[in-house]
Parts: C-alpha cells; sequence; structure tokens
C-alpha cells in the first residue's frame, strides 16, 4: 500500500518538486510513501529518522519536589519570577477536540486543557490564574480543529519560572521536561524560550502542513509502474492550489477521480462565486512548522530561531514524529479503512451536472469580461 503525502504553505506559493519514494521509520509499518514537497519545507527530508527516542530529565535546580527535597523527584519547580515565554508544542490531535480551549464544555478534552493543568502542576502557572487563560496573557500561532496534529504550535505566556531557568539551557528543554511530567504521551512540549514583546499570532507570517494520503486514492497501487506513478503524481500535482489545504486536497482528488472538472479550481479561486468544495479527513493533517516575523528586534528573531535550528529541539520534534505522531497516523493510511471509505462515498456525490457546470462557466466568463472592462475604463 502506497502513500501520498502533499504539503502546502499557507499565505505562500511554492512550485512543487517531483515526487520521491521514501519509507516509514524502523517501528512503523514500512510502507513505501510519495513525498510531493514545496521548496524550503525541511520536514520530508527528515521524517526517516532514529526510532530511538531521547529523554532529557530536568536539572536539580529548575525543579522542587512536591513531597521532599529530592533531586531524582523533580515534579514541580519554585517558583521566583514571572517572565513571558515562548512554547514549542506538539500533539497527536486524534483524541481531543481541537487546540483551543472550551470552557462552555465540561466534557470536551482539548489540548489546551491538558497544558493548561500540567503548568499548573509543574508550578508554571498560580492557582489563582487557573481556568482563565487570559490573565496570563495565553496567545496561539493558530489553531487546529478537532482531529488535526502538530509538530510546530508556538504559544506564549506570562509563566512562573524558577531561578537560573536558561543559564545552562539556552533551548528551555529541561524547563519543558518538568511539564512534560504532567502531559501524556501524545503531547509535548519541545522547548521554552524567554520573550518580550513577541505576539504568537499576529506575527506568524506562514504556515506549513503536511497530508498525507493513501495513494490509491489517486490511482497508484503496489504494482504501478515507475512511469505510472509519475504521470499519477503529476496530474494531481497540477491540480494542486494552495488554498485550504483540506479543501485542496479534496478537490484535487475529486478532479483526478472526473468527478469535478477541472477548471472548478480556477473558478473556485476567483472573487466570482463561493462553490462549495469537498473537504479531505481531518485525520491525516499536520501543522509542520511556523514562520514568523517579529515587528520589535532581531535579538527576537535570533532567539525564536531555537525552536528551528536549535539540534536539541528539532530531534526531540524528530523523535516525536517518528515515535509518537506517525504510528497514529499511519493507522489511517489504509484505503480499506472506513474514513476513506465513507469519504469516497461522499466524494461521489460531490458531482455537478453538466449542465449546471456549463452554466456557471458562462456566468463566469461574463462576469470576468464585465471585470475586465471596468479595469480599463479606470486606467483611462
Amino acid at each position: 500500500m502506497a502513500v501520498a503525502m502533499a504539503v502546502a504553505t499557507a499565505h505562500l506559493r511554492f512550485s512543487l518538486f517531483p515526487s520521491k519514494i521514501s519509507h516509514y521509520p524502523k517501528n512503523t509499518r514500512r510502507l513505501p510513501f510519495l513525498k510531493i514537497s514545496p521548496i524550503i519545507l525541511s520536514l520530508p527530508r527528515t521524517i526517516c529518522v532514529s526510532s530511538s527516542s531521547t529523554s532529557i530529565k530536568a536539572e536539580p535546580d529548575l525543579a522542587e519536589a512536591e513531597s521532599d527535597n529530592s533531586p531524582n523527584n523533580q515534579t514541580r519547580w519554585k517558583p521566583i519570577t514571572k517572565r513571558k515565554v515562548a512554547m514549542r508544542v506538539g500533539y497527536v490531535g486524534t483524541n481531543y477536540r481541537g487546540l483551543q480551549i472550551q470552557r462552555d464544555s465540561a466534557s470536551t478534552i482539548t489540548i489546551e486543557d491538558e497544558l493548561e493543568n500540567a503548568i499548573l502542576k509543574a508550578g508554571g502557572m498560580l492557582e489563582s490564574n487557573y481556568g482563565n487563560l487570559h490573565k496570563v496573557g495565553w496567545r496561539r500561532s493558530s489553531r487546529t480543529d478537532k482531529g488535526v496534529h502538530s509538530l510546530a504550535t508556538v504559544i506564549t505566556m506570562k509563566m512562573e519560572i524558577p531561578d537560573g531557568a536558561w543559564e545552562e539551557d539556552p533551548d528551555g528543554i529541561a524547563l519543558a521536561d518538568v511539564i512534560n511530567g504532567h502531559l501524556p504521551y501524545n503531547i509535548r512540549i519541545f522547548s521554552i524560550l524567554p520573550v518580550n514583546k513577541f505576539d504568537a499570532r499576529n506575527e506568524c507570517i506562514s504556515r506549513k502542513y503536511v497530508y498525507l494520503l493513501p495513494a490509491e486514492v489517486i490511482g497508484i497501487g503496489n504494482a504501478s509502474s515507475p512511469e505510472a506513478i509519475q504521470s499519477h503524481v503529476k496530474e494531481f500535482r497540477d491540480t494542486l492550489q494552495l488554498f485550504e489545504i483540506r479543501k485542496m486536497v479534496g478537490t484535487a482528488v475529486a478532479v483526478k477521480h472526473a468527478l469535478l472538472p477541472k477548471d472548478i479550481i480556477k473558478i473556485s479561486l476567483s472573487r466570482y462565486s463561493r462553490i462549495v468544495l469537498p473537504l479531505a479527513p481531518c485525520e491525516v493533517l499536520v501543522l509542520s512548522s511556523n514562520e514568523f516575523s517579529p515587528s520589535n528586534t532581531s535579538a527576537l528573531n535570533l532567539e525564536l530561531s531555537r525552536f528551528t535550528r536549535s539540534t536539541g529541539v528539532q530531534r526531540r520534534v524528530n523523535d516525536f514524529y517518528s515515535n509518537v505522531l506517525l504510528p497514529e497516523v499511519a493507522k489511517f493510511l489504509d484505503p480499506s479503512k472506513p474514513v476513506w471509505r465513507v469519504w469516497l462515498d461522499y466524494l461521489d456525490q460531490c458531482s455537478i451536472p453538466d449542465v449546471e457546470m456549463n452554466e456557471l462557466r458562462r456566468a463566469w466568463t461574463q462576469w470576468q469580461e464585465n471585470s475586465n472592462s471596468r479595469q480599463q475604463k479606470t486606467s483611462y
């Protein structure tokens, strides 16, 4: 069973490289998959990492035992001061109702529910602030929906910090691991860095996503020749346009199955109309990285670069991806699984009758002519 990977960058447009055969890490099922990678995205080149994981424990001076002073009982630090920090967080979203906390639903568990509880237990938040993230200036670089995964969510907050937190640990790994000790295995903080005037939401200028899907969905089978694989991938890739990634993949698959005409993409991307296009399943979507443009100082740019350039942080990201996230995503990559059977049945109902499509084309052409005419008059 082959697997195709599509990658998109929100807000930016990049050409796509030709596909490439690769394999899963050693501790997962060795199934070939295709990588359709945009330029400057480094993650697909590093996903086949060692299956061994690295556990970095908190240093004794960063943690205080809850019940005694034993340095081996490092579950909570002693807060000394409050400092604004940025955390790089990764998670498997399968069992959660998205990232953002939902106070109005006691039965709904989100990623931020788990993070808030863990930070409180580690000593990073006062009990008086628990239950109100606005009090600690909580900001996130982006939100992910139910079932979506992440390797690069950045969250800023005012955290209660122990003395000398970064003196011998500039990447904030030891600090992160005290909190990780209170988190489930499928949520991890990779790094905690001190920041000043930084807005994780407003200063995030691009987000990169990886979407994996069974290659059989676009016509590639185990017996497909290299020439056939390249043909299928080219046809699929040529249909991809960089709008919302699940809609992008869903529409490209529908075009590949001849359920929608190829020009539906050109029409839907214009301001002429809002066409309802099919959404691909969420279970195989991963936020892989962010790019920030801090508005205040170049020093902050250098500090945030540790999230992506530090070998220690990147090793932790790779370990989490290969040992936790990818095996979970792989469960959904069998085309015979219900998620794909149900979705393909739904896709069959998304076709547009030829009569309606021709009417849409005529109306779109007329709209385009009128728009061009108005632009010409304005230029005179």
